[in-house]
C-alpha cells in the first residue's frame, strides 16, 4: 500500500472549532483496498465530537476524489497516547449514521511507514 493523500490539519467537528487531526489515506495500486489513518490531538475518549462525523466530513471533503467504485474502505485512529482502534461504521460512504471506536491489536502495514511515525 502506497500514501496516495495526507491532510496535515483536518478540523475536528467540536464546539470550539479547534481541534484538527492529521490524516493519511493508503491504497493499492487499483485503489481496491483503501485505509485511512485519523491521528487524533487527545485521547479518543477526551475528543468532544463523534468519529463517523469527522469521518463523513473528511469523506466529503477530499476522500472521494481519491476513490474508485470498488474502492474497499478501513478507518482507523491513533489517538495521542498510541492506542490504536479501529472505526466500525453504520450507513454508507458519506452518510454514516453512527459509528464506534474498537480497540484493534495489530494495524495494517501503512501504519509502520515513516510518515506515520514522524
Amino acid at each position: 500500500m502506497d500514501l496516495i493523500y495526507s491532510h496535515p490539519r483536518f478540523p475536528l467537528p467540536t464546539p470550539q472549532r479547534t481541534d484538527q487531526c492529521k490524516v493519511d489515506v493508503y491504497a493499492d495500486d487499483d485503489r481496491h483496498q483503501v485505509t485511512v489513518m485519523f491521528r487524533l490531538p487527545r485521547p479518543s475518549h477526551k475528543l468532544d465530537c463523534d468519529m463517523y462525523r469527522v469521518i463523513n466530513a473528511f469523506y466529503r471533503e477530499a476522500l472521494f476524489r481519491h476513490l474508485t467504485p470498488a474502492s474497499s474502505l478501513k478507518f482507523y485512529c491513533v489517538d495521542s497516547t498510541g492506542e490504536h482502534q479501529h472505526v466500525q461504521l453504520e450507513g454508507l460512504p458519506g452518510g454514516y449514521t453512527g459509528g464506534q471506536l474498537m480497540p484493534c491489536l495489530s494495524l495494517p502495514l501503512p501504519a509502520v511507514s515513516s510518515s506515520m511515525t514522524a
